[in-house]
């Protein structure tokens, strides 16, 4: 693990605990009129400062793969710092979006999120400290493409954009064909190859293929709430899936 880890960890939660703060200022983007502009600006502000992260973390990944092809030859032993760096800043994010879920939710309400962050922190922890499988975490990470198009999703329901309009029929086509290729193609592999691969350290071969299985079946299920929300929803009613 590089020294810079931790310190840019938290210099990552910190920033983007700043960047939500910031929302609460009109001049970067206005909420919308209503209660999302009142007692739930938080919500709001959530989404907003989600899509930053979506939008800077997928343009780290895209340069880390496409500048270690290592990462796609060797995804088990392949080192590289900036994917380390790229670790660091995702893991200060999860860090910094589970305080603000916890801060304004009940636990009930978050606790597929909760795991889901907690897991992925400790496994960039982990593999940062082995220098192991960041390819496959790299690759995994391509996830964030797809954020992009979950958060901002968000963003338009807030803002009033009608589920049958033909802007949101397109945005809902390359959120489910992203949230397949990008984020569930990429945890199924990891997952096969978690079970399949025996070459890591005793306690992360036990430790790896749970977590993976863990964070699948995790986004099977919000996919499922996705599909029933924008494609099986008879009564028109506007739901926010994955809506902190």
């Amino acid at each position: 693990m590089i020294r810079s880890f931790i310190p840019i960890t938290a210099a990552s939660a910190l920033g983007f605990k700043c960047v939500n703060l910031l929302f609460n200022y009109d001049f970067l983007l206005a909420p919308p009129p209503g209660k999302y502009a009142g007692k739930e600006r938080h919500r709001w502000r959530n989404a907003a400062t989600s899509l930053v992260n979506a939008v800077i973390v997928s343009g780290i990944v895209i340069y880390c793969l496409y500048s270690q092809p290592g990462l796609w030859s060797d995804p088990v032993r392949h080192y590289a710092v900036s994917v380390e760096v790229c670790f660091a800043v995702i893991s200060g994010y999860l860090i910094y979006d589970t305080y603000d879920l916890l801060t304004h939710n009940r636990f009930a309400k978050v606790w597929a999120l909760f795991a889901h962050h907690s897991i992925m922190t400790s496994t960039f922890f982990m593999m940062s400290i082995e220098r192991l499988a960041m390819g496959i975490l790299t690759m995994g990470l391509l996830s964030e493409v797809n954020a992009i198009f979950l958060h901002s999703r968000q963003l338009l329901l807030m803002h009033g954009v009608s589920k049958h309009s033909v802007f949101f029929g397109v945005h809902r086509l390359f959120n489910l064909v992203t949230y397949i290729l990008l984020r569930l193609t990429p945890l199924v592999y990891a997952t096969y190859y978690s079970y399949t691969y025996h070459g890591m350290p005793y306690y992360l071969d036990t430790l790896v293929p749970c977590m993976a299985t863990a964070i699948t079946v995790i986004n099977f299920v919000l996919l499922w709430k996705l599909i029933c929300s924008d494609l099986l929803s008879k009564n028109g009613k506007d739901k926010h899936v994955m809506d902190n």
